[in-house]
């Protein structure tokens, strides 16, 4: 049981511990901001392309129901 105790602490000195945390946290911040930027980017171009498509968005059930 020591053996797994050894593996579920926090592997630093505990005076980096608060910031590792907060780079950590910061990194995944910056990560997820990138990724919801781009699936912004493609939902953007997707109302476009139906958007221009003739007969527009409410010609279909299937375009319809994208917005």
């Amino acid at each position: 049981m020591n053996k797994i105790k050894k593996y579920l602490v926090f592997p630093a000195d505990s005076a980096y511990r608060i910031q590792i945390e907060q780079n950590l946290t910061a990194n995944i911040f910056k990560t997820h901001t990138i990724f919801q930027l781009l699936i912004l980017g493609c939902q953007i171009l997707m109302l476009y392309s139906i958007s221009t498509l003739p007969g527009g968005v409410f010609l279909k059930p299937r375009r319809t129901a994208y917005f």
